[in-house]
């Protein structure tokens, strides 16, 4: 499954937080509607002889779904950043 929230917190050792919520579903829609010049522009480059781009691109994909359930915590002694992705 795609990803389609991210939310990120930064905790500094001032005892501030700041907290962002990131909706991805607006970048999937970005995403098709650019997708038709993408495939335009992969095509040719396949006439051009140039390596075959689908392997790049299922490898992309999945690299894509895989950071569905993704959570990063850094801590350091100048702040703890936390990043979810759903």
């Amino acid at each position: 499954m795609i990803p389609t929230l991210m939310q990120v917190r930064v905790k500094t050792s001032a005892g501030r937080r700041i907290g962002l919520w990131l909706p991805l579903f607006l970048l999937w829609v970005v995403v098709l509607l650019v997708s038709p010049l993408l495939l335009l522009a992969l095509g040719f480059a396949a006439l051009a002889g140039q390596p075959q781009p689908w392997p790049v691109l299922k490898a992309a994909w999945g690299v894509v779904n895989g950071l569905s359930g993704l959570d990063v915590d850094v801590k350091s002694e100048e702040a703890d950043v936390l990043v979810r992705v759903w």
